[in-house]
């Protein structure tokens, strides 16, 4: 019954606006206090409430997310604790107000990159939220937090700092006090994300029930897998993080059906060795530890180079030959630990491409990303030639980061696929695609930008490069590593120009990844069909097939005469 305040309180709303607090519970007590000594100290209160909340949240961010994250959240609450209580002193004190009435810019600049920097720190712990808790009923959650929480700061800056320095204030031509504004907009956020949360989780609820084919976990993946060519083919596979794995630190990585030992010697260099000692099968991931350059076991102490080789058994004089293990080529590929893996045991026959931008420091990382999708790594390759697929899945504009279509806003793509024309490159492809948005069917030629997709090896690694006009380029590492049949970890990892805002990076990136999320409900629910019944204006599936077949061994490719079946379409 006390939401609305009287008139009289609007100081006191805009400060405890500008502190960070909209408790209602906190205003109600300040309302029963009498005597102007409380309504004054009453911001400081607030700010006293709100700045052990911030701390509680800081602590657990530092815990939980990236420490530039936590730096961020820090200096923007430091700036608006600043500003409010600039804010406090103008309204405690007759001198101050009137100093403070000409130095109102001052208090917005404050008000404003704080909230910015503020901002800066949701925006790089959303992924990780999305990323830990998976489902698409939380995604929801930290999507709706986040847009509201944007514009409510936004708010919180322009409509109640800024009219005070101007002559018409919109608050009081509408007949509202600040604080009944405010309370008003929170009830509506709050009561819209509650409905947006339904909406979502009915849809997910829904996507779950109508495909024709049910999840079965493992045993349904491994009956997909048997449709395929292979299980795993032939490539460069990252493993872990370079960040993950210090000096003098062993971390144990499964991809491609085995289990790793992924360290890095006092050299300062990564090497990857199977994790199962050849002694007595002790996993050396577990509770092993680094001796100088070497992997030690924890079960009898014998040491490994990164060769695979035995340099040390504490109870033997002697090592024999066979002694060793397998040793897996291993390259550091801008953030990434990555492995080459051949069915047949063989070297590398390529290596992945460098990136001088990158090298020289022109371009910076900017951010990571991580899922798992039960598919076969095949998919992602087939999917850039199914050219017919991408008005039903990609020609709706949506939000970045989720999957909130935006109305009348749709996208025309003109795609292609080639391969490199160099010999030495023949484990190379491009696909590229040129897009315009379209509103209400019109075109928007400002609107029209460029991609290109680099395929090195399966698609293992794949390099994204988008173009910012008059700023500079984004490049996007997106990876794909099996870890068990039909059963993917993507990453994605990008660094961007300099020049580029943060902002502007997290936006382009958030479009490709809520495109590329739409295609995960087709992926996870299909099969791989040798023989596909193909028509006129279908991409050229045949031609990614045979280029693709060169990543699978003799060994274990299954022939089926793939070519022949497709010998009677004309393309």
């Amino acid at each position: 019954k006390r939401v609305i305040f009287a008139s009289d309180k609007k100081t006191m709303a805009n400060l405890t606006s500008g502190s960070g607090v909209h408790a209602p519970l906190l205003l109600e007590w300040t309302s029963l206090m009498d005597g102007e000594a409380w309504y004054r100290a009453a911001p400081v209160i607030a700010s006293i409430f709100s700045a052990a909340v911030m701390i509680d949240f800081g602590a657990v961010a530092k815990m939980l997310f990236e420490k530039r994250a936590y730096l961020w959240f820090n200096w923007g609450m430091s700036l608006l604790f600043l500003g409010s209580f600039l804010q406090i002193l103008s309204t405690s004190y007759e001198n101050m107000e009137e100093l403070w009435s000409q130095r109102s810019t001052l208090l917005i600049l404050f008000m404003s990159f704080g909230y910015l920097l503020v901002f800066f720190a949701a925006v790089s712990v959303h992924d990780r939220f999305q990323s830990a808790m998976g489902a698409k009923r939380a995604s929801a959650c930290s999507n709706t937090s986040l847009v509201f929480g944007i514009i409510f700061a936004c708010a919180s800056v322009f409509w109640r700092i800024l009219p005070s320095a101007a002559s018409f204030d919109p608050l009081t031509a509408l007949g509202l006090s600040p604080t009944a504004y405010a309370s008003v907009g929170w009830v509506f956020s709050l009561l819209l994300g509650i409905l947006l949360l339904r909406s979502w989780t009915k849809n997910d609820d829904k996507e779950q029930t109508e495909p024709s084919v049910p999840r079965k976990g493992r045993h349904f993946r491994a009956a997909r897998t048997k449709t395929y060519p292979a299980t795993y083919p032939n490539g460069w596979y990252h493993i872990a993080a370079s960040a993950d794995v210090p000096v003098g630190k062993v971390v144990e990585a499964q991809a491609v059906g085995k289990v790793f030992a992924v360290y890095r010697g006092e050299n300062g260099v990564a090497a990857v060795l199977d994790a199962y000692c050849v002694h007595l099968g002790a996993n050396m991931a577990v509770g092993g530890k680094v001796v100088g350059n070497c992997l030690e076991c924890p079960f009898h102490k014998w040491q490994f180079n990164g060769d695979g080789k035995v340099t040390h058994i504490p109870y033997a004089d002697k090592i024999p030959e066979v002694a060793k293990t397998q040793a897996w080529p291993t390259r550091e590929y801008y953030g990434h630990i990555c492995v080459y893996y051949d069915a047949e045991g063989r070297e590398p026959p390529y290596e992945l491409d460098p990136y001088p931008q990158i090298d020289s420091g022109q371009f910076v990382y900017r951010g990571v990303h991580r899922e798992t999708v039960s598919m076969h790594i095949q998919e992602f390759a087939e999917n850039a030639v199914d050219y017919m697929h991408f008005d039903p899945l990609h020609g709706r504009m949506q939000i970045p980061w989720t999957g909130i279509e935006i109305p009348w806003i749709t996208i025309k793509h003109t795609a292609r696929w080639e391969l490199d024309e160099d010999p030495a490159r023949e484990h190379v492809s491009y696909f590229l695609d040129h897009a315009v948005l379209l509103f209400r069917g019109k075109e928007m030629p400002s609107t029209q930008a460029d991609a290109k997709i680099t395929f090195m090896g399966p698609g293992s690694v794949v390099t994204f490069h988008f173009q910012i006009p008059e700023l500079g380029d984004i490049i996007m590492f997106q990876t794909h590593t099996p870890t068990e049949p039909c059963r993917l970890n993507v990453q994605f990892y990008w660094y961007a120009d300099k020049r580029i805002p943060r902002v502007l990076v997290w936006y382009v990136v958030g479009n490709w990844i809520a495109q590329w999320r739409n295609d995960i409900f087709v992926w996870e629910n299909k099969v791989y069909k040798p023989k596909p019944v193909l028509v006129r204006g279908d991409g050229p599936v045949p031609k990614l097939r045979r280029w693709y077949s060169q990543f699978y061994s003799e060994v274990n490719r299954i022939t089926n005469g793939e070519t022949d079946c497709m010998a009677h379409i004309e393309w």
